[in-house]
Order: C-alpha cells, then sequence, then structure tokens
C-alpha cells in the first residue's frame, strides 16, 4: 500500500511541477514578448530620428547647390554638360 502512495505522491509532485513549469514559460514568453516590443520600439524611434536628419541634410544640401547655380549660372551649365560627358564616356555612349 505504500508503494501506490508513493507512486500517487510522486505523480501529483510531478504534475505540480509540470503546471509550475508551464507558468513560467508563459512568464518567459510574456517578458521576452515585452523586450522585443522595447527593441523594436527603439529601433524605430531611431530610424526616424535619423530619417529625419537625412532629410535634413538634403533639404540643406538642396538649398546650397540651388543658391551657387544662381550665384555662377554659366558655371553650372558647364559642370553639368561636363558631368553628362563623363558618364556618357563611361557607359561607352
Amino acid at each position: 500500500m505504500s508503494d501506490t502512495m508513493t507512486t500517487t505522491a510522486a505523480k501529483n509532485d510531478l504534475a505540480s511541477d509540470l503546471n509550475a513549469l508551464k507558468k513560467d514559460l508563459a512568464n518567459l514568453r510574456s517578458d521576452f514578448a515585452g523586450i522585443a516590443g522595447g527593441i523594436g520600439h527603439r529601433a524605430k524611434d531611431r530610424a526616424v530620428e535619423l530619417g529625419d536628419s537625412v532629410q535634413s541634410a538634403v533639404k540643406s544640401s538642396l538649398s546650397e547647390a540651388e543658391s551657387r547655380v544662381q550665384e555662377r549660372p554659366l558655371t553650372s551649365v558647364l559642370v553639368a554638360f561636363g558631368a553628362g560627358v563623363l558618364v556618357a564616356k563611361l557607359l561607352g555612349k
């Protein structure tokens, strides 16, 4: 009879341990999801910051280029022509 009780107690302990393990795994899954969400949020914020920075730099460069073209229109046309000739040579046309 004591073997039956020991076996029953062992089964109960095993079932209890299994339930605790299931809860722990569910908690881990939830924690990992929260961590991944936080990392994703930070990456998105950083990408937006970089995008804003690049956009600002491009606008500044375009504004500077526009002012240089207005200051020296003939030089700008000659530079554009030279760049076109160089590209055509490189492409073999």
